[in-house]
Parts: structure tokens; sequence; C-alpha cells
């Protein structure tokens, strides 16, 4: 009888030590999963800032091209006002030649000549808005040139630290 109590006691001692190693189990399985939680979390956020930085990227691709267009189309303008300029020059030379040459009609040779300077110094105005453009247009499409490559950087960043999360 002895041996039945000393075997139950031994038991209940096993009992014991296995419900508290088991209790210790289901305690370090919830806090494993609290981290794999959290890492999910962390990747979910990296997730988002990448692609919130993509988004920012691909607006500030659009506005580049935006701008490469003004300036394609700021320097087609310039290229026009300069050839209008040049076609005025040629006109106030062969008015000026006109105007030495001609003896009798003094005052349509003046008109002519002042119509083609008024000519001239419009196509000179024109032309240096044009290029003022240019320069402006320009100018936009290398600043945003310079403020893509952080957000391209930023991007990269972020893609990495998700790698390395995951």
């Amino acid at each position: 009888m002895q041996q039945a109590s000393d075997n139950q006691s031994k038991a209940e001692a096993d009992k014991q030590t296995a419900q508290t190693a088991k209790d210790e189990a289901t305690a370090e399985s919830a806090s494993h999963q609290k981290d794999a939680d959290k890492a999910q979390t962390d990747i979910d956020a990296a997730d988002k800032q990448t692609t919130d930085a993509q988004k920012k990227a691909d607006q500030a691709d659009t506005a580049i091209s935006d701008a490469q267009k003004k300036a394609g189309r700021a320097d087609a303008d310039a290229k026009q006002a300069a050839s209008d300029k040049a076609a005025a020059e040629k006109e106030l030379a062969e008015a000026k030649k006109q105007q030495a040459s001609t003896t009798g009609d003094k005052t349509k040779a003046d008109e002519a000549v002042n119509a083609a300077q008024a000519k001239l110094d419009a196509a000179k105005q024109a032309e240096a808005k044009a290029l003022e453009a240019k320069q402006k247009a320009d100018a936009k499409v290398e600043q945003l040139s310079k403020d893509d490559g952080g957000l391209s950087d930023l991007a990269a960043k972020l893609e990495a630290a998700k790698k390395a999360a995951a």
C-alpha cells in the first residue's frame, strides 16, 4: 500500500512538472506569436512607405515630363522667334537699301524702313520672351530632376528595409 501511495505521489509530482512545462511553452508560443505579429506590422508599414515613396517618385516623373514638354515648346518658340528676327533683319536691310537708292520717293522708303524696324523690334522682344520662357522651363526640369533623385533613393532604402524585415 505504501508503494501505491509513493507511486501516486510521484505521478502527482510528474503531472505538476508536465503542467508547468506546458504553461511555459504556451507563454513562449504566445510571445513568439506577438513578435511575429509585430514583424508583420513593421513589414506592412514598410510596404506602405515604399508605395507612398513610389507614388511620389511617379508624380515627380510626371512633373519632369510635363516640364520637359514645356521646355521643348519654349525651345521651338525661341527658334521661331529667332527665325522671325532674321526675316525682319533681312526686310530692314532691304528697306535701307531701297532707301539709299531711291531718289524720288523718299517718304515711301522711310515708311518701309520704319515698318521694318518696328517688326524687328517686335521680333527681338518676342525672341527675348521666348528665351526667358525656355530658361525657366529648363531650370524647372533641372530642379524637378534633382528632387526626383531623393525620392528614388528613399524608395530604394524602404524596399531594402522591407526585404531585410521579411
